[in-house]
């Protein structure tokens, strides 16, 4: 049995050779597709939803289609292109997270001047402490 499965493995990575794969293009692609055959599920109970197992397959199939692509330079190009247009909406994802995370340990301001938000170590609570800017070393009072 393992030793089909390495041959399946194998078979499988020769296949491959050449060709984009996945990232993270790809797997926006396939999750949404995904939701959307789910969604067109409940189609009985709302005749427009029975549309989107269209949408989710033909979803699906251009993942399928980028994963298996020799064009590496296109696919790479329209991968780039899809980060650029998240990247705002990744970073403040990424900041939340980051707070959420460390809401025991750490405290983060949003500077006045510049709009950046401020990590330190969380201060004691009913005390007022100078927060200094690392961008734009401006200082300001935060009452805890």
């Amino acid at each position: 049995m393992k030793n089909s499965l390495q041959k399946f493995a194998y078979k499988m990575a020769v296949f491959m050779q050449g060709r984009y794969g996945d990232d993270q293009l790809n797997r926006l692609l396939s999750r949404s597709g995904m939701v959307c055959v789910f969604l067109s599920l409940f189609g009985a109970l709302w005749y427009p939803l029975r549309f989107l197992s269209l949408v989710g397959l033909g979803l699906m199939s251009y993942a399928l289609f980028r994963m298996l692509s020799k064009n590496v330079f296109k696919r790479q190009r329209e991968n780039l292109g899809y980060l650029n247009l998240t990247s705002g909406i990744r970073k403040r994802a990424n900041l939340y997270s980051n707070m959420f995370k460390e809401r025991n340990t750490h405290k983060y301001y949003k500077c006045p001047e510049c709009k950046t938000y401020v990590r330190i170590r969380k201060p004691p609570k009913g005390k007022n402490i100078a927060v200094r800017c690392t961008k734009c070393s401006h200082e300001f009072i935060k009452h805890t």
